[in-house]
């Protein structure tokens, strides 16, 4: 005997959900509603030229210090959003 398998369309998917997880997901939230997420951003992007700047100046143990903190502040920067 086989089990049938039915698809939900979208829209009955998001209905079910809760009001507060629907809100939450980072697509919805502007650059205004978090600001530290967006500094978080620009502390990573910072750190990827002045990495670059440094490998380009031959100072590669420097650059390679420096362009280990994008991940951090990247990964910083999605705990804000998930929050």
């Amino acid at each position: 005997m086989m089990a049938t398998v039915t698809a939900e369309k979208p829209e009955t998917r998001a209905a079910k959900m809760p009001e507060s997880v629907a809100k939450s997901k980072p697509e919805q939230q502007s650059a205004e509603e978090n600001p530290l997420s967006t500094m978080l951003m620009g502390l990573a992007f910072g750190s990827i030229v002045v990495s670059l700047g440094l490998f380009v100046t031959r100072r590669n143990e420097s650059a390679i210090f420096v362009g280990l903190w994008a991940p951090t502040f990247l990964g910083l920067s999605i705990l804000q959003k998930i929050k």
